[in-house]
């Protein structure tokens, strides 16, 4: 075989290997799992205060688009503990939808924990809440991730036929794949969904989002 003939060869391959990664348009690159795949973020060139960039979803504060955000159906924690269902009144709210199997899921948690404390120290406290969507025979796994430590509250969903309706009330569609952030305002309505993992340069989209009102 040619030299030239190799290099062709080889950078055919290359190509392949990038598109199989994109797919189509700004789709991002998809990792199995074992209920919904775990997605890397997509390329966003110049996000920086780019909230529509950063939300699937937006939705206003009041009228008649407003949406109230309602937590579904959860199960104890692997210590036997349940967190509260109520929202805080005086902060907003990051709903981070994950599992312990979500290998981008995980990674960006140390990424969510510096922005809350950068937002802590500029006076715009958040309170992360993070929904696991691991199966009954994972809570070994969960137990363990969260004795390592995680940004926020731990929560679990009850079952997997609750995951469905939740994505219905997130406004998002049922074969949407994790990471999920949802954005709830100090009163409790659902102001953006991301479906996706973050990256460094979607925080001044959130800031954004949350100067907002």
């Amino acid at each position: 075989m040619s030299l030239f003939l190799s290099r062709r060869l080889l950078a055919c391959a290359a190509l392949l290997m990038i598109a199989g990664c994109k797919g189509g348009g700004d789709a991002p690159a998809v990792q199995t799992g074992s209920r919904a795949a775990a997605v890397k973020p997509a390329k966003r060139a110049g996000a920086v205060n780019d909230t529509a960039g950063f939300c699937e979803l937006t939705l206003p504060a009041s009228g008649p688009k407003a949406k109230a955000f309602a937590w579904p159906n959860e199960r104890a924690l692997p210590d036997g503990t349940t967190p509260k269902s109520t929202l805080a009144s005086d902060r907003w709210t990051w709903v981070n939808v994950w599992a312990t199997w979500c290998k981008p899921c995980v990674e960006e948690m140390g990424l969510m924990t510096r922005w809350a404390n950068a937002l802590e120290k500029e006076g715009r406290p958040v309170d992360l809440q993070l929904l696991s969507i691991d199966k009954p025979e994972d809570a070994a796994a969960l137990g363990e991730r969260i004795g390592k430590g995680l940004p926020g509250q731990a929560r679990w969903l009850r079952d997997e036929a609750d995951f469905g309706p939740f994505l219905d009330a997130l406004g998002v569609d049922r074969n949407a794949a994790i990471p999920i952030h949802a954005l709830v305002d100090p009163s409790g309505h659902l102001r953006c969904v991301r479906v996706g993992a973050i990256s460094g340069q979607d925080f001044a989209a959130v800031k954004t989002i949350m100067a907002g009102g």
